[in-house]
């Protein structure tokens, strides 16, 4: 189902300055023992989690317009609790539950590529949270590896799970994790600008212990390509929600311009079958290619429940709020990246699987839309003289 329709509007703010490991306690002017920004992991040999925080603007970006656009861009998001996989996440329960067969079902039409959302709210410590995530990404993990065709499917339902699965069932997806945690002052405490910042400072350390904790889970580490975690001193404000919509629109501009010379290659219309962007012959179409793909993100979105799209605010206010607190706290290991380096490799998967129908630009065709844009823009300038003169 659609999240929303709303207009299209500016793109999100970008963030303002950068902070690493215990610098937040310059800010309030804390005394206390902070980790460091790197640790170590022992029981994976030399791998090594980094921990960035970043300090975002003072504004929030309207979280309908977020929606909206990831909405039009991205696939139909998927949500873990819509589909009943049982009580136990062992293998061999949710091999058994027809729920975790749909839920695969519905992974399998995302992209390679897939940013899972989670909504951390004040009350809830961090030990429960990361149970909370463990359990539900449990059968998101154990969904993908069950087998999709229909004759295993079906002996899966009546025998055993291991005897069924094979490697080559398998589905390949790369994941990484998005939180936002909502931490708004206390209703007794007076806010003021010392107060929000104190607040957001050890508000800060949780986040980046938090991190470091999912990135030494077994269940996690192994599965996730990053974790990014965004802080918020106020319940309308979402900057993991943003992080989402970056990632999604990622390289957009680049599918608006594939989708436009789809309609110009011969090979395109081979193999879609199309004359008309949507038009597609049932005879010719390659059913395995979906001319769509083309302009949709190579990010798919997974959450665990719609309600945490739409935040904690009661009133359901659409509008943005100003000065607040935000920050944004990324984890990244095994030379992963962040959450920027992961939306690029998405993109350059994209540019793979679409290279051959001859629908990417090259440099000469940048090279003329510039030159086409410096000579309008050119030819605006003289007009405006020429009025004024």
């Amino acid at each position: 189902k659609k999240i929303c329709s709303m207009v299209n509007q500016d793109e999100p703010h970008s963030a303002k300055k950068i902070f690493r490991g215990s610098s937040y306690n310059n800010l309030s002017g804390l005394d206390s023992d902070h980790e460091s920004p790197t640790i170590t992991s022992p029981a994976s040999g030399n791998r090594i989690t980094m921990v960035t925080t970043t300090r975002l603007a003072k504004f929030s970006v309207e979280r309908y317009y977020m929606l909206a656009e990831i909405d039009q861009k991205a696939y139909t998001p998927i949500f873990m609790d819509n589909y009943d996989v049982g009580e136990n996440f062992d293998i061999g329960n949710c091999a058994a539950s027809p729920g975790c067969i749909e839920l695969r079902r519905e992974l399998e039409r995302l992209p390679s590529h897939i940013v899972v959302y989670f909504l951390w709210r004040k009350d809830i410590s961090s030990h429960l949270f990361l149970d909370l995530i463990e359990s539900s990404m449990g059968k998101f993990f154990q969904s993908l590896e069950l087998p999709h065709n229909e004759n295993t499917e079906k002996n899966l339902l009546e025998n055993s799970y291991k005897e069924t699965l094979t490697d080559e069932n398998a589905v390949s997806k790369h994941i990484h994790l998005v939180v936002d945690r909502i931490s708004p002052l206390d209703e007794d405490t007076e806010r003021t600008k010392e107060a929000d910042e104190r607040h957001h400072a050890e508000e800060v350390k949780v986040v980046e212990n938090f991190s470091r904790i999912v990135a030494k889970s077994r269940v996690l580490r192994s599965r996730l390509d990053g974790v990014t975690i965004g802080l918020s001193s106020d319940i309308r404000g979402a900057p993991a929600l943003e992080t989402v919509l970056n990632m999604v629109t990622f390289g957009a501009r680049e599918r608006r311009r594939a989708m436009q010379r789809q309609q110009r290659s011969p090979l395109a219309k081979k193999i879609f079958g199309i004359t008309k962007p949507n038009e597609r012959s049932s005879d010719e179409v390659d059913e395995k290619i979906d001319p769509t793909s083309i302009l949709m993100s190579p990010v798919g979105v997974v959450g665990l429940q719609p309600a945490d799209l739409l935040g904690l605010d009661k009133e359901r206010e659409a509008d943005a709020v100003q000065d607040i607190v935000q920050s944004k706290t990324c984890a990244e290991w095994n030379g992963n990246g962040d959450h920027g380096s992961f939306s690029r490799r998405a993109h350059e998967a994209w540019k793979s699987k679409h290279r051959p129908l001859g629908v990417l630009g090259g440099d000469k065709d940048e090279q003329d839309e510039n030159l086409s844009t410096l000579m309008i823009i050119a030819l605006i300038f003289i007009m405006l003289a020429w009025f004024l003169h």
